[in-house]
């Protein structure tokens, strides 16, 4: 059975594929409404840094089997789309920037819900930020530099990196784990 995957044209780096799958704080950027193949795990991870993502991404992503061992997430994102996802997840500390949201602020009043506001979240992983300006003078959007503290241990590089290629990168991971979980699927079918 032949099933057709949508790639963004680029290629996944063997560097990015490294860090993903071994780091403690999986960093994602500008997560759409991409379908998250259910063979993405990250055991790894500790953490999740979840940085402008979409209310579809977040509720995609943020589940037990993608993050078996989850203790805390760094949530740079405005609103999830659905308040409940924080019951996905027990003893998990909720991280914010100092501002005002009413998901941060809704997790942040419910004493049951480990959870704080950290004046430097922002400045920890977001910097130099871009303008795009869209052809017409209208569509006016912006990205950032992400900070990945040990993207360096993969790459031997800085670990200041293109949010840009974070967010085409992690869509190509996701494109390559769909196309592994559907050959697994055609070998048992056969």
């Amino acid at each position: 059975m032949t099933k057709t995957i949508i790639t963004s044209g680029k290629q996944l780096s063997n560097i990015f594929t490294k860090y993903i799958e071994n780091t403690d704080n999986v960093i994602i950027y500008k997560l759409g409404n991409y379908h998250i193949p259910s063979n993405i795990q990250f055991p790894n991870a500790r953490a999740t840094t979840l940085i402008n993502c979409s209310k579809e991404g977040i509720f995609n992503i943020l589940t037990p089997n993608t993050f078996p061992n989850l203790k805390k997430i760094n949530y740079l994102s405005t609103h999830p789309g659905n308040y409940n996802v924080y019951k996905r997840f027990s003893n998990i500390h909720w991280e914010f920037p100092a501002k005002e949201y009413d998901f941060y602020n809704f997790i942040l009043n419910n004493s049951n819900i480990n959870s704080n506001k950290n004046k430097n979240l922002l400045s920890l992983y977001l910097k130099n930020k871009r303008i795009i300006d869209g052809q017409n003078g209208h569509d006016i959007s912006f990205y950032f530099d992400v900070y990945i503290k040990d993207f360096y241990k993969y790459s031997n590089t800085y670990s200041l990196i293109d949010g840009e290629w974070l967010r085409d990168q992690f869509y190509e991971y996701c494109v390559k784990k769909q196309h592994e979980y559907y050959e697994q699927e055609d070998k048992e079918l056969v």
